[in-house]
């Protein structure tokens, strides 16, 4: 064999290595068309079996991964992604879609509405074609398990935020109504009584925005987890 021949079997090695590893064969080369079309009934069958009557990220979330376990089983290349697809955004609190991307054919993805039981092409909304990307279903797992921690810890932290404020504000009243009735008069029992319920209370308000700084402690510690995950 000349190296000419040669040459042309290990382009064309090369040329089958790819388009085998893009997952677009299954007993001969599928167009990015009959992969599209493929895909497209995946999701119109999906989205008739599954009316979600909330579009939350949990909904989401579980036809993001649904969709991406049945296309790996048809062999077809594809990620999970996250992000915003109503607008940009810079913090992770924004991050409210879970989407799949599918390869259809070497090095072209297309964005694949998984709950609404749709394709998206780039042209339509690029915000699809922005975010975070997971290979493995335990990546997305672990995401998810990382961001429902958060979420969590939001809404503890949130909870003392509103008793500190709460007490904060009865502090100022009860210091309002102090100055009202003993400000410019003499010591007397009475006024001591006050001044230690206000020193009490001020106590418990301190305690309490201490506790919404370490609250908030945990919440950035379980942030940066996630923006370490993400490449952030």
């Amino acid at each position: 064999m000349n190296l000419e021949k040669i040459g042309k079997f290990f382009l064309f090695g090369i040329l089958a290595a790819v388009v085998l590893s893009s997952g677009c064969i299954t007993g001969g080369i599928i167009s990015a068309e009959e992969n599209t079309k493929t895909i497209e009934n995946i999701l119109g069958s999906y989205a008739e079996a599954h009316n979600y009557t909330e579009w939350d990220f949990s909904a989401y979330a579980e036809s993001a991964l649904d969709i991406w376990n049945i296309l790996k089983e048809r062999g077809i290349n594809t990620e999970i992604w996250i992000g915003n697809t109503e607008k940009t955004y810079s913090n992770i609190t924004e991050i409210s879609h879970a989407w799949v991307m599918a390869e259809v054919e070497p090095l072209v993805w297309l964005a694949l509405e998984t709950a609404g039981g749709y394709v998206v092409r780039k042209e339509d909304n690029p915000l699809y074609y922005r975010g975070y990307s997971f290979d493995t279903q335990e990546e997305f797992m672990e995401y998810l398990d990382l961001r429902n921690r958060y979420n969590a810890q939001a809404e503890r932290k949130n909870r003392m935020q509103e008793r500190a404020s709460s007490c904060t504000q009865r502090l100022e009243e009860m210091r309002a109504e102090f100055n009202a009735k003993y400000g410019g008069k003499q010591v007397s029992d009475e006024s001591i009584e006050e001044m230690k319920r206000l020193s009490e209370k001020l106590g418990e308000c301190k305690t309490l925005n201490e506790l919404v700084n370490e609250e908030d402690r945990v919440l950035l510690g379980i942030g940066t987890e996630i923006g370490v995950m993400l490449g952030i």
